[in-house]
């Protein structure tokens, strides 16, 4: 029995088994079917090469962004500019009447305390005079290229044809008059370039000034002014 046994689990050299499997139990995969799945996992294996990629470009892309733009900011810094209102004068502005068509004259003074950058002020740039919210007077600035630590006087005259003053307006300019206090709001906008060797960028420069008047003739002082100035640099660079 034993030797029976070892001979049926031990089958002699050359001894063949046979194992026969049902055909619907057979899997076969036609060979169009075996390219088109060869196909799809060479593009899922694409996919996941790019989604691991792509977080990597985009973290470098921000990274060399944020850094170039930095590095502008520094180059271009706005704080090197200062502005401030040498003269302000009004004329044509009777306070008996409703309608008016005032006129006043300004001079602002530009600091450029750059050393190396000039600046372009280009054209479309607008200065506005405004009392308690109201626009009194409208002009423009002129286009011109300011040089490295220059001082350059803004002049412009600033109109409004025919407006309408109401009567709270006008008593409270009358009071602010009869105290010696009258106080403008300035607001002047322009685009700029600002140029540094053959490196240049784009901006656009706010300037709000608050402008105390001891009162409302041609030849009035300025008491006391207070200017906030913005510049937003439009990440644009051009080499030229």
């Amino acid at each position: 029995m034993e030797q029976q046994n070892s001979a049926t689990k031990n089958p002699p050299p050359g001894y063949v088994v046979t194992v026969s499997v049902p055909k619907d139990q057979v899997f076969f995969i036609p060979p169009q079917e075996r390219a088109k799945i060869m196909e799809d996992l060479a593009r899922h294996r694409s996919l996941d090469r790019c989604c691991q990629w792509f977080p990597r470009v985009l973290i470098l892309t921000l990274f060399l962004f944020a850094l170039v733009s930095g590095v502008l900011y520094i180059i271009f810094w706005p704080r090197h500019i200062k502005y401030s209102v040498q003269s302000l004068s009004v004329e044509a502005l009777p306070l008996a009447s409703p309608r008016v068509s005032p006129v006043f004259n300004v001079t602002v003074k530009a600091d450029n305390l750059g050393k190396r950058t000039g600046i372009h002020y280009k054209e479309g740039g607008s200065v506005s005079v405004l009392h308690s919210g109201i626009s009194l007077g409208n002009g423009a600035v002129p286009s011109f290229y300011q040089r490295p630590n220059n001082v350059t006087f803004l002049r412009a005259v600033l109109n409004h044809s025919e407006i309408y003053l109401s009567k709270n307006f006008r008593q409270t300019l009358m009071k602010e008059r009869k105290q010696g206090k009258v106080k403008f709001v300035l607001n002047l906008k322009a685009p700029l370039r600002f140029k540094l060797g053959f490196i240049s960028m784009a901006a656009r420069m706010k300037v709000s000034c608050d402008v105390m008047m001891n009162g409302l003739m041609v030849d009035s002082e300025i008491l006391s002014q207070d200017c906030d100035v913005d510049v937003g640099l439009r990440k644009r660079v051009k080499f030229w």
